[in-house]
């Protein structure tokens, strides 16, 4: 958790010095989606497989995002407006009020949208739940269950940024084009060798906020994941859309 805040944190302090220094920063529009855009880019480069909102504090929204690890304000380089940046790992809900695109939203991650409403992590709890339904009660939520109970029985969460790490970690399944996930659960019983789920890096912490905060919305670009606190006082955040395929150095990945 520690470790993906800092990259976060450093990811955006390098975008905001680079684009501090450049001679085309503008307060229109065209200029805020350009910088909105850039810090989405490099913040999903830098953490591959994490769940990353940009939310413009002007813009209200609803939301509930599981599973946190970073969330920061920033003001945008040419003054005017601030955003609120979101980095997170386990399942979400966005409810959106109101327009404006990349403007007031832009995000990166596993997501499905319906309107103003956008779900995050659905596959993830469908994976959880078709393996391991045997000791899933029903009617339990997926990951209410993996918080309670699976995280300390050693049943890893199928985020995106584990399968990822996961097929860093054991080449040999990404070559075979195997699920990370199935071959994980798979193999797990093999103390030590191929199978171990890489250790979830985010808390169990829920993010809730019941009152209508700011408008946002979440992008999933490349297996993106970041994770933020944020008082429920909070005034808004900034979402950017991007829609690109998971892959790895080389080529697609299953997941």
């Amino acid at each position: 958790l520690e470790v993906m805040g800092n990259k976060a944190e450093d990811a955006i302090r390098k975008v905001l010095a680079d684009y501090s220094r450049t001679a085309d920063k503008k307060q229109d529009h065209k200029g805020r989606e350009k910088f909105i855009r850039t810090l989405l880019l490099t913040l999903s480069r830098s953490l591959p497989g994490v769940n990353i909102v940009i939310q413009n504090t002007a813009a209200s929204q609803h939301q509930t995002f599981q599973g946190m690890a970073s969330c920061k304000e920033i003001e945008y380089p040419a003054g005017g407006v601030k955003y609120r940046v979101w980095v997170f790992c386990g399942p979400g809900k966005l409810i959106r009020y109101g327009d404006g695109g990349v403007l007031n939203w832009v995000f990166a991650g596993s997501y499905e949208e319906n309107g103003n409403v956008v779900l995050f992590g659905e596959k993830e709890k469908a994976q959880y739940e078709k393996w391991w339904r045997d000791v899933i009660p029903p009617g339990m939520d997926p990951w209410e269950h993996y918080a309670q109970h699976g995280r300390d029985e050693g049943r890893g969460w199928p985020s995106a940024a584990n399968k990822i790490e996961y097929l860093r970690l054991y080449p040999g399944v990404r070559k075979a084009g195997v699920c990370a996930y199935e071959h994980y659960v798979h193999t797990a019983g093999s103390k030590g060798g191929p199978g171990h789920w890489p250790l979830d890096s985010y808390s169990l912490d829920t993010l809730s906020v019941g009152e209508p905060l700011l408008q946002a919305t979440l992008t999933f670009l490349q297996f993106s994941s970041v994770s933020c606190w944020v008082h429920p006082a909070a005034r808004g955040t900034l979402f950017l859309w991007s829609e690109l395929k998971p892959v790895t150095q080389e080529g697609p990945m299953q997941t």
